[in-house]
């Protein structure tokens, strides 16, 4: 996946939701991403990561321990270049969290999102908004790559 990405990550802004262990956010980190904001809803799991970003002196990151969607409800800051998103499996969490990255201007213009999946990803997985420029599966799970139509349908 990141070998997807490898141009676009150096000096992106990038938004690692349903952060985990944050697996994807270091690893964009240590690609050269510009800043890296976790979000976790977890107390535990935040805690951890919370040890892992002071134990790689990530400074160039942050860590919010609060819910994945009242996140993207709330936010009104810089729009993000690249967004890692990764829920829970089987808890229908897309048809939740698209119309709030299409309406709250979450991922920049030309901005990259990055989705995994227990299922192939179909229009059905997302709105029409976006195309599904890349698709892979590694055993059980399915993860793409995606771009606002908009900004694919102006570049043709």
């Amino acid at each position: 996946m990141f070998n997807w990405l490898a141009t676009p990550i150096v000096g992106a802004r990038c938004l690692d939701l349903f952060a985990g262990s944050g697996a994807l956010g270091f690893e964009a980190l240590s690609r050269g991403a510009q800043y890296v904001t976790f979000v976790e809803q977890d107390v535990s799991v935040g805690r951890q990561l919370a040890q892992n970003i002071s134990a790689l002196e990530a400074t160039n990151s942050e860590l919010l321990v609060q819910d994945a969607l009242d996140f993207l409800k709330q936010h009104h800051g810089q729009a993000y270049d690249i967004v890692f998103l990764d829920p829970p499996f089987r808890q229908d969490f897309f048809a939740k969290l698209f119309p709030l990255l299409e309406n709250n201007q979450i991922l920049a213009k030309h901005g990259l999102l990055y989705v995994e999946a227990e299922h192939p990803l179909t229009v059905n997985t997302f709105s029409a908004d976006w195309v599904l420029s890349k698709q892979k599966q590694a055993g059980k799970v399915c993860y793409g790559l995606l771009q606002s139509a908009a900004v694919t349908d102006n570049e043709r």
